[in-house]
C-alpha cells in the first residue's frame, strides 16, 4: 500500500519542530556535548530527506520556491558522511534551514489540505 504524500509532509513538519525544540537553547558546543539529543537531530535531518524523496515530483513542481533538491541532499551528506560529520554545517542547518522548510511545509500543508483556501501556490 502506497501512503499519501501529505503524510510525508507531515513527516518532515514534525522532524523540523523537533529539531527546533530539541536545540532551544542551545549552542552548538552545548549540542555537540550532548550525544543523545544531537543523535536525535541528526535522524529527524535524515527523516526530513528521507521524506523528500517520497513526495511527488508533481507536487513538488507545484512549489519551486522550496529548495527540494538542498532538503534531500542534507539528509545525502549526513548518511554518506556519517564518520566525519561537519557539525558547523549541521549547526547552520538548524539555524538558517530548517525553521525555513517548516514554515513552507505548513503552507503547503496548507494549500494542499485546504485547496480551497490557496489562490497561490508561492510560498
Amino acid at each position: 500500500m502506497l501512503r499519501n504524500y501529505i503524510f510525508f509532509l507531515k513527516d518532515i513538519q514534525e522532524s523540523c519542530h523537533k529539531i527546533q525544540r530539541y536545540t532551544a537553547g542551545f549552542t552548538l558546543e552545548t549540542l555537540t556535548g550532548d550525544e543523545m539529543r544531537l543523535e536525535a537531530v541528526v535522524r529527524n535531518i535524515e527523516i526530513i530527506g528521507e521524506a523528500v524523496k517520497h513526495i511527488p515530483e508533481e507536487i513538488k513542481l507545484n512549489y519551486p520556491d522550496v529548495n527540494w533538491k538542498s532538503i534531500r541532499g542534507m539528509r545525502n551528506i549526513i548518511v554518506h558522511e556519517y564518520f566525519g560529520l561537519d557539525y558547523d554545517m549541521i549547526w547552520s542547518v538548524i539555524q538558517e534551514f530548517i525553521p525555513k522548510i517548516e514554515t513552507q511545509i505548513n503552507a503547503i500543508l496548507s494549500c494542499e489540505i485546504y485547496p480551497e483556501n490557496s489562490q497561490i501556490k508561492s510560498i
